[in-house]
């Protein structure tokens, strides 16, 4: 697990303001769809701008430029159409899931520019049992969470005192 800057701030302010503008279509899903209990898979967790909708935004070239680049310089080839961004309003906690049983690389980047760390929207990643928090991170904008999709993981819901849903743009690994 580790935090780094990746995106350009401004492209990722730009990207906000489409989301907020309501320029990019969203709706409602389970976007873990592997989840450890299958009998919640069907529970809606967040909303979603598909990578359909997201190549709407006057943004994605860089996007993709800049993953690309992310992934190829780790030797790993970037999962276009698993490219999304998910919005977690208050009270919409995320299923632990695993993105894969193997070693995939995922990255997890806030895009909230005012985000306040009192309103919790935290991602934890758990050991493979699930009972211990072995890590995690608190949302901070323009920082990307990069760590080993097989771990079981979870979006944590912001606390209802934010107006704001909480933005993450979601990039994985092309398993071969």
């Amino acid at each position: 697990m580790i935090l780094i800057d990746l995106f350009d701030k401004e492209v990722l302010k730009r990207l906000e303001q489409e989301i907020i503008d309501a320029e990019l279509p969203m709706s409602f899903t389970n976007a873990s769809k592997t989840t450890l209990n299958n009998n919640l898979s069907e529970i809606p967790e967040s909303l979603i701008i598909n990578q359909y909708n997201l190549k709407k935004s006057t943004q994605y070239q860089n996007i993709a430029d800049t993953f690309n680049k992310y992934y190829t310089n780790l030797n790993k080839k970037w999962h276009e159409e698993n490219t999304k961004i998910l919005l977690y309003p208050t009270g919409f906690d995320g299923i632990i899931h695993k993105d894969a049983n193997m070693d995939i690389l995922t990255t997890i980047t806030f895009i909230n520019s005012d985000w306040n760390t009192s309103w919790g929207g935290e991602i934890l990643c758990y050991s493979d049992d699930c009972k211990v928090v072995i890590g995690g991170i608190v949302p901070q904008f323009g920082k990307t969470f990069a760590f080993n999709g097989r771990q079981p993981h979870r979006a944590v819901a912001p606390i209802r005192l934010s107006s704001l849903m909480r933005m993450v743009l979601v990039g994985k690994e092309l398993p071969e």
